[in-house]
């Protein structure tokens, strides 16, 4: 380590250069240094994890359906056939996708457009009727390399469930708002004297401002869909999230709203559904459901706020596939918030906070899967305990991992390919993200996750233990990027990243750390600050471009705490005086971290193959500069 000025040291390692790939990276960014007019600061460092695949190898791009009756969601995602090294492109290239569906909106927990995602997992809600074109474009660092596209085709509700194939459903008379020729049924007290209705191709609307009580658990048939439970009648209070504030009130006393065993193509919208006693669930099920659609749902209390599991209890063994949670108020679970799981499952876009005794979302299990644009916060409220924002873990030996079997647990495949992304992770301690195995006896090994554009605050949302390691990446052939760590208000002690191995799981290898902002105010408590830990033991960690302060600290720092004497590393920055823009303003999610002219992280990176920044935009403009965002 040496000091480049008083204010700051960069972490100074050797360069490698390996193969023809590496040195076209490496040429191209040299152009791009001289072809700037900022100062070169340039360190050009590749390795094995930042070289891009030499075959060109983009993955083969799928979507999950073509046609529906909107709401229709469609999953995407590039299919890579091998695994670890064999599908590092998922991990490396750039993809974006452009829905073709610029009247979405945006997503009430970010602002961000609903019509665009990026990375091999992504995931769109089309709600109106029509042809719609959507593109991916795939990108590495000499520009686009490919570019996909598909045709998706979106029915009419209104016409596919035209007359009475909807029934619309009221304690009252009124039915303003009612489809034209539906079968309106008043005086409605007991939904169960309506849910034999709500068969394939029936749509079951509630009419807004109505309220009803469930005492025991209601039976909806089985079917493969279609079917809709949604609303009718005008609107009043809409939310950022698109919730209505005089949404159809369910409250279940005792029981649940809905079971989710043998339900295919099944949308359950604009409800919200409570209970004050903690004690019983909204959801439930455990077996054969398949592209379900949770959309705009404000849940309240429960057990669990919202909750399926897995049981192969008959010989159709369907893998629980294509489930989405999309813009929903998710709230106050007595045990957890959301305990979910799935292949291609969908958590996009809401707002999920306050378990009362442990982790705000559990995902099981996530093959191919996205977590992106949500807030999550608030767990183990009301135990010191301790307990996650985010737990994500997943099948392995010992734990359900093989070939699917009846009544059995089994599951195919083990947590890989995901994307978690745009996420604002709050106060959830000790370990806010966790991304690996339940614990350390079982050999869960979780693979292929891009963990980026999140921000990790521990000042945000309600927690009763204080944040120590902001992300736990027990986890291998994975990459973290432009994230944020803001870790002012956490404990006595802090690391933003540790990748380690938990227990008995393969260790950690192939994990890259590209341009993460890691900053913490309140330095004067506790024996140290930890940009990044690397444990023992791992192997081919890459360690690149990372920005680092802990301004006026009185207790040990350090950007990088490399117990394995063995991560390749260039471009990192600590600093005391970062030059933000507004680090420490009362309100965490208000914070701007963006760098101002003359920041010491600006021209200071390495080349790495990272194409964008945390708000969206190019990277690199000119030389990379280290952190989160591109001057």
């Amino acid at each position: 380590m040496r000091t480049i000025s008083p204010n700051f040291t960069k972490l100074d390692l050797h360069s490698h250069k390996r193969g023809l790939t590496a040195f076209i990276f490496m040429f191209c960014a040299l152009l791009l240094c001289i072809a700037s007019d900022k100062p070169s600061g340039l360190r050009i460092v590749t390795s094995p994890q930042a070289s891009l695949p030499a075959n060109g190898d983009y993955g083969n791009a799928v979507a999950s359906r073509a046609s529906g009756v909107a709401p229709l969601y469609v999953h995407f995602n590039v299919d890579y056939p091998g695994e670890g090294e064999a599908a590092r492109g998922f991990r490396l290239y750039d993809y974006e996708w452009d829905f073709g569906d610029p009247r979405s909106g945006t997503w009430g927990t970010n602002d961000k457009p609903k019509n665009r995602a990026t990375g091999g997992v992504a995931g769109h809600v089309f709600e109106s009727a029509g042809t719609y074109t959507v593109k991916l474009t795939i990108r590495d660092n000499t520009g686009v390399v490919r570019t996909d596209w598909f045709t998706i085709v979106v029915e009419d509700p209104d016409e596919y469930y035209k007359g009475t194939k909807t029934v619309c459903v009221s304690t009252g008379t009124d039915f303003t708002g009612a489809p034209a020729g539906a079968d309106c049924r008043g005086g409605i007290s007991n939904l169960s004297s309506i849910t034999s209705l709500a068969t394939a191709g029936k749509r079951i609307l509630l009419r807004r401002g109505d309220s009803w009580t469930v005492s025991s658990a209601l039976n909806w048939p089985s079917n493969a869909g279609p079917v809709t439970i949604g609303a009718f009648g005008p609107g009043a209070g809409q939310d950022a999230l698109g919730i209505y504030s005089n949404a159809p009130s369910i409250t279940v006393a005792s029981g649940y709203f809905l079971s989710l065993d043998n339900k295919q193509d099944l949308r359950v919208m604009d409800l919200r559904i409570v209970d004050p006693s903690g004690t019983n669930n909204s959801f439930d099920g455990a077996y054969n459901m398949q592209r379900d659609l949770f959309l705009r749902l404000k849940l309240e209390g429960f057990k669990n706020t919202l909750i399926w599991s897995h049981w192969n209890n008959d010989g159709r063994l369907l893998p629980i596939d294509q489930m989405a949670v999309v813009s929903c108020d998710l709230s106050g679970g007595n045990v957890e918030v959301i305990y979910i799981g799935g292949e291609r499952l969908a958590i996009l876009g809401n707002d999920i906070r306050n378990a009362q005794l442990s982790h705000a979302a559990r995902v099981w299990q996530a093959y191919k899967s996205v977590i992106s644009d949500n807030r999550i916060s608030g767990s183990s409220v009301a135990s010191a305990n301790g307990r996650h924002a985010l737990k994500l873990h997943g099948p392995g030996p010992g734990s359900g991992l093989g070939t699917p079997t009846v009544s059995s647990e089994t599951l195919q495949h083990r947590t890989d390919f995901v994307v978690v992304s745009d996420n604002v992770f709050g106060s959830s301690g000790p370990w806010p993200v966790a991304i690996g195995p339940q614990n350390n006896v079982l050999s869960e090994e979780i693979t292929n996750v891009v963990f980026e554009r999140n921000r990790i605050s521990s000042g945000f949302g309600e927690g009763a233990y204080k944040v120590e390691v902001a992300l736990f990446a027990w986890c291998s052939h994975s990459t973290i990027r432009n994230n944020i760590f803001d870790g002012t208000g956490s404990g006595a002690d802090y690391a933003a990243i540790a990748i380690e191995r938990r227990g008995i799981e393969p260790a950690p290898t192939a994990v890259s750390v590209y341009n993460n902002t890691i900053y913490r105010y309140d330095n004067t408590s506790g024996t140290s600050r930890i940009g990044i830990r690397v444990g023992t033991p791992s192997s081919g960690i890459a360690v690149m471009n990372n920005l680092v302060s802990f301004p006026g600290a009185t207790v040990k720092i350090s950007a990088l705490q490399d117990l394995s004497g063995k991560a390749e590393t260039s471009g990192n920055v600590l600093t005391s005086v970062p030059g933000f823009i507004d680090p420490d303003n009362a309100q965490p999610l208000e914070r701007d971290f963006r760098q101002a002219k003359g920041s010491p992280g600006v021209n200071q990176g390495a080349a790495v193959p990272v194409f964008k920044n945390f708000d969206g935009g190019q990277r690199p403009i000119g030389p990379y500069d280290a952190g989160a965002f591109e001057q």
